[in-house]
């Protein structure tokens, strides 16, 4: 069973099967009523991708982002940030299956559009840096990827840097530096406590992580 909040903030317990089959139905809907290539099928698309990808279906959830990503350049424009929005799924779709070639160019395509259009301090925006990061540190280029963590961790806070801190912790352990990773992991433990608490699972990850240094 599936925890999944509607439009209107009621949180529902939904069965994966029953709640896929109900998106796709609204998305046949919405191709029939609007066009296969228009901005109001976009929702549907976005929706069924996402539920696909949370089952584990990247194949699948791939195929659907890349569609919502055409109509989205073809009507909204390159540089919108909705389109960027796609670009960032999509290459998390393409990491989480070992393409990284494909995805990287992708990330650093809906990092430009977030910088020019929402600004380096958005949410998005520090989420993209942070998904780059991520990639490049996976693909062993620690020197870009610890630059775009050290640029997240100027331009946020709370929960933000906790989640920048923590990872570049990590990259600094991944390179054998478990003296450097420990502040950074104290750091990011000491936001998530006070913020999230002492229970949630964020803060038990990064005590888990400090703990296996």
């Amino acid at each position: 069973m599936w925890h999944y909040w509607d439009w209107l903030g009621i949180d529902l317990i939904v069965d994966a099967a029953v709640l896929e089959q109900i998106f796709r139905r609204a998305l046949k809907m919405r191709q029939k009523l609007f066009g296969v290539e228009h901005p109001d099928i976009l929702p549907s698309l976005n929706h069924l991708a996402f539920l696909l990808k949370k089952k584990g279906d990247y194949k699948s959830a791939k195929q659907f982002y890349r569609l919502a990503l055409k109509i989205s350049q073809q009507v909204l424009g390159e540089e919108h940030a909705d389109t960027a929005t796609f670009l960032n799924h999509l290459a998390l779709v393409l990491q989480g299956l070992g393409t990284y070639e494909e995805a990287e160019p992708l990330y650093r395509q809906a990092l430009k559009i977030r910088e020019n259009v929402l600004g380096v301090t958005h949410s998005l925006t520090l989420q993209t840096f942070n998904h780059l990061a991520l990639l490049l540190q996976d693909k062993g280029d620690y020197e870009e990827a610890e630059q775009l963590y050290r640029k997240t961790l100027s331009n946020c806070k709370g929960c933000e840097m906790a989640t920048a801190l923590n990872n570049l912790a990590l990259l600094f352990k991944n390179k054998g530096d478990s003296e450097g990773a420990k502040p950074l992991y104290q750091r990011a433990l000491v936001i998530f406590e006070k913020v999230l608490g002492a229970t949630h699972a964020n803060t038990v990850t990064v005590r888990q992580n400090l703990e296996l240094l």
